[in-house]
């Protein structure tokens, strides 16, 4: 089966090398393709991309041997029964160990993983929601210093068989 759409060839060569070793680090992949790693984590964040690599592992996926199967279904089983071990070295390093950054690495996921994280600040763009009226309006004058202004409804407006030889200021608006 097809991906349904184009995809990059440097996509297709790092879909499949994490595919097949999952740990392989963002350098090493930047390198195989011939990319910087800066490049590499912005396509691994893609929605995009991430659907691909989700397609290209359920098509390996058919490919599994049984014996790969019921291994990939025993692994987090074995994960879950040693949780309780895990968790308990975790808290004797950071009870133990001088070294305060691990001591807060290790406070930090450890309250990240309970529900404590902290809030992310998100940066909210300031909203003014005007009128259809007001809207023409704005438009109107702006037509009047800066030159014309076409008014209509977003077919009218954006239709591409007319051409616009230079626009000084582009505004996308939603009137519902």
């Amino acid at each position: 089966m097809l991906y349904p759409d184009p995809v990059r060839m440097e996509w297709k060569v790092i879909a499949d090398l994490r595919c097949d070793q999952p740990e392989i680090p963002p350098s090493v992949l930047a390198q195989r393709v011939g990319r910087n790693t800066h490049t590499v984590r912005t396509w691994l964040k893609l929605p995009k991309y991430q659907a691909y690599e989700n397609f290209v592992f359920q098509q390996k996926k058919q490919d599994w041997t049984p014996y790969e199967r019921e291994l990939k279904a025993i692994v987090p089983e074995v994960i879950q029964e040693h949780t309780l071990d895990m968790l308990n070295r975790l808290r004797e390093i950071a009870e133990t160990t001088e070294d305060e950054k691990l001591q807060v690495a290790i406070s930090q996921d450890w309250l990240d993983r309970a529900g404590y994280a902290p809030q992310r600040k998100v940066e909210r763009q300031p909203q003014i929601l005007l009128s259809e009226g007001a809207v023409v309006e704005i438009f109107r004058r702006l037509g009047e210093s800066r030159g014309s202004v076409v008014v209509g409804e977003a077919p009218l407006a954006l239709d591409p068989s007319r051409k616009i030889k230079e626009a000084s200021i582009s505004v996308g608006v939603l009137i519902e």
